[in-house]
């Protein structure tokens, strides 16, 4: 049986923008769930484990920075966090980072970074691989 492609949870409060992840994601082949709200996105979770989040950092009710603090402490074993912000401060990526994200990307940004994001996580890469998309990333 084949194993199914990667899941990628995406979540952003701007839907213009989260279609258009979830359009190039899907057509790499990857399988995706788009929320558009922190609270969703904790929602589908338990329905369907990701493989890889990309998170939005600010968005109403629940930031992207809370929403990553639990998905990197998730019962079910840390979730790898990518966040997007179109405000890259010091103290953004300090947090990020502090609340366990994996990546910072700035938005808006090449579909080919969050594609190697992604890739990075979630591919099966041999180590030769793995160290050509981090050196890219």
């Amino acid at each position: 049986m084949k194993k199914p492609e990667p899941l990628v949870l995406c979540v952003d409060d701007d839907v213009r923008y989260l279609r258009s992840l979830f359009r190039n994601l899907t057509q790499h082949g990857y399988r995706v769930r788009a929320c558009d709200s922190a609270r969703r996105a904790l929602e589908v979770i338990g329905e369907d484990r990701p493989d890889v989040a990309i998170v939005d950092v600010v968005m109403p009710e629940m930031d992207g920075l809370e929403l990553t603090q639990k998905l990197t402490h998730h019962e079910g074993g840390p979730i790898p966090v990518v966040l997007l912000t179109g405000w890259p401060s010091e103290e953004t990526v300090y947090r990020g980072f502090f609340e366990g994200a994996r990546y910072l990307l700035e938005k808006p940004c090449e579909p080919s970074r969050i594609l190697d994001a992604v890739n990075y996580f979630t591919g099966d890469l041999t180590e030769e691989e793995r160290q050509a998309l981090k050196e890219r990333l």
